[in-house]
């Protein structure tokens, strides 16, 4: 499977065993998708299946969406950071239960995937937080800015 943004603010998800589209999403976010995201890493085997069915999107509209890839139907969004004109990052952490995403307005923010809600707002960057991941092996959050800085954080 592979899921790819289109330029007319859709999403297309593929069968790469096959080489055909299974589904298109038509105006899947306001502005073109910058970033999908799954869930990633070691912890990804024991968790429930259903984990492993979502994936995230992020645009420059403010939102992050949580998608069903068994549906292709957006079934969370996550606004409260800020995202205009910058790409920034985003990212599901390794147990699945949170999300993160950098925001032009220099921080980090953490959402809880359960909830839907923002868990913290981490600042300490100079400039747009562009780029966020989760250390796959170890509780830990790195981010990275436009102020030429790297920071790591624990987890919520």
């Amino acid at each position: 499977i592979a899921v790819c943004g289109t330029s007319d603010h859709g999403l297309t998800v593929y069968d790469m065993g096959v080489g055909i589209a299974l589904r298109t999403v038509q105006n899947a976010h306001d502005r073109p998708i910058h970033r999908i995201s799954f869930l990633k890493g070691p912890m990804a085997s024991s968790l429930p299946a259903e984990s492993l069915n979502t994936f995230i999107t992020s645009s420059i509209d403010n939102c992050v969406k949580l998608w069903d890839l068994r549906t292709v139907a957006c079934v969370r969004r996550f606004e409260g950071h800020y995202n205009r004109s910058q790409k920034v990052g985003a990212t599901i952490s390794p147990c699945g239960r949170f999300i993160a995403t950098g925001s032009e307005d220099k921080a980090c923010y953490v959402y809880d995937i359960g909830q839907g809600t923002l868990l913290s707002k981490l600042s300490g960057h100079t400039d747009v937080v562009s780029d966020v991941d989760w250390n796959t092996s170890f509780p830990l959050l790195v981010t990275c800015s436009h102020d030429s800085t790297v920071r790591f954080y624990s987890p919520p």
